[in-house]
């Protein structure tokens, strides 16, 4: 799991594209009508839709699944991700984009809202808050990592200094360690919580 901005919107752009084609199939299943045609031919919804399935559906629902889930255990756990957490995260995206207008261009561009990148980061800050305490980051792991990727804090080709950059090594390595940690909690919650995925089988 990768916690970054292109990992975000490219998990929302590929919601966003699934979820509108099965609301759209599932409240309306219109038949036959089409989405484009080549040569007068044309090419169904129905057909859209079962292609989007084989492709990135199941993608897509997993993510569904283990956002539900992610919620469910921050609720039992009392975490709760505040208003001002999530716009200390959103500076971090206007900055990465050069400006707040710039990124919500890029937001619309990519066809889904605002609203919808914020959940994203509410989750994503929920499994921070849920899984953080349970991972210790020693100074010898932070060292022994530094020293395996000191091209990653190298800036304007100056020479990398360990204690100049101390806090970004900490972030590289806890963000390493979360989404190994990840992987093994999502699973399990797959077994504590009734998940039943009635397209792919569960």
């Amino acid at each position: 799991m990768k916690w970054n901005s292109s990992r975000t919107i490219a998990c929302l752009i590929i919601l966003a594209a699934v979820i509108g084609i099965l609301i759209g199939y599932g409240l309306f299943r219109p038949k036959e009508v089409a989405v484009a045609s080549v040569n007068g031919e044309k090419i169904t919804k129905d057909q859209l839709y079962d292609v989007m399935l084989k492709s990135g559906g199941k993608d897509a629902l997993d993510s569904l699944i283990s956002q539900k889930l992610v919620a469910l255990e921050a609720n039992k756990q009392n975490v709760v991700v505040s208003d001002e957490e999530v716009q200390t995260e959103m500076q971090k995206y206007y900055d990465n984009y050069g400006s707040e207008d710039a990124f919500n261009q890029e937001v619309a561009k990519n066809g889904y809202t605002l609203e919808e990148f914020k959940k994203e980061i509410v989750n994503e800050l929920s499994i921070r808050k849920i899984l953080e305490p349970q991972i210790t980051i020693t100074d010898e792991e932070m060292k022994s990592y530094f020293e395996e990727n000191k091209t990653m804090f190298t800036t304007q080709g100056q020479t990398a200094n360990f204690e100049a950059s101390k806090a970004d090594v900490r972030e590289a390595l806890l963000q390493s360690k979360l989404e190994t940690e990840y992987s093994t909690w999502i699973d399990n919650l797959y077994q504590q919580y009734s998940v039943k995925n009635y397209i792919y089988g569960q």
